[in-house]
């Protein structure tokens, strides 16, 4: 189309040159956005490099020390020796699974977790294997968590664990766990009168009364009805040792008897 021909058709566009105008201001403006989101990109791209070497090689974020806690009896060197590969390493990319992993190898860890703390430390969370019954061994006493792992051996068991009569090598360490458990649900009276605890098997747990009378248990289930079965025998092993006495058999009375409720609805005496 020919500039006469567009003048005619468009008088009121290209009479004054406008529409070039607004087509100069609409090209300035499109510039500017370009450039704006250009510098935008731009910024992000540096705030996205900055953080990542704040948290991959900065001091702030590579591991500069470990920090343990939660121990007692264990050493914190030997539990940070176990973790010195991480040292240097950025934070986020900690081995915290094989650090764990090490530090539960140690014979007195119960658990363990890892933590990244911000800044520049690696934080072992310890949970030390605590004793919960003192089981004799020569002229002494070991004492040793629920798995039966030993904690330490002492000359005197406290007074704050049980002493129970189990051997681990042949009972292992169900044995133990068996016979805390059924200490733990026998009523505060009957507690009171035992002597003795011990456990051949998990489910092999006696108790030795008072009265020098012995209790085959079983374990720690059916409480309620080996309590009952208890109380039933004893109440006819006085009938009988009256009996036994009032007949001049003083020293058959006095002989020790077992209680056998491990099976509760079968009870048995063994004399």
């Amino acid at each position: 189309m020919s500039r006469s021909t567009a003048e005619r058709s468009f008088p009121q566009l290209l009479g004054d040159g406008s529409v070039v105008a607004a087509a100069d201001r609409f090209g300035a403006l499109a510039r500017a956005r370009r450039r704006r989101l250009l510098g935008g990109l731009a910024v992000a791209v540096l705030c996205l490099l900055a953080a990542g070497w704040i948290l991959t090689a900065s001091p702030w974020g590579t591991v500069r020390r470990v920090q343990v806690t939660g121990v007692d009896r264990i050493d914190p060197a030997q539990v940070q020796a176990l973790a010195t590969e991480e040292l240097g390493r950025p934070l986020l990319l900690v081995r915290t699974g094989a650090v764990e992993t090490r530090v539960r190898t140690l014979r007195l860890v119960a658990d363990v977790s890892v933590e990244q703390v911000w800044p520049g430390t690696l934080r072992i969370v310890v949970r030390e294997r605590q004793p919960v019954a003192a089981l004799p061994s020569g002229s002494g006493f070991r004492l040793v968590d629920r798995d039966g792992v030993e904690v330490v051996t002492v000359g005197s068991a406290p007074s704050s664990v049980p002493v129970v009569q189990v051997d681990l090598v042949t009972a292992g360490a169900a044995a133990v766990r068996s016979a805390l458990d059924s200490l733990g649900v026998l009523p505060p009276a009957l507690r009171a009168q035992l002597r003795e605890v011990g456990a051949a098997s998990g489910d092999g747990v006696w108790f030795r009364l008072d009265d020098g009378d012995t209790v085959v248990w079983g374990d720690a289930s059916q409480v309620d009805l080996k309590v009952a079965a208890l109380d039933a025998l004893r109440r006819q092993a006085v009938r009988e040792r009256a009996a036994m006495r009032k007949k001049g058999n003083i020293q058959l009375s006095k002989r020790p008897v077992t209680f056998d409720v491990s099976a509760p609805r079968a009870p048995s005496v063994q004399r």
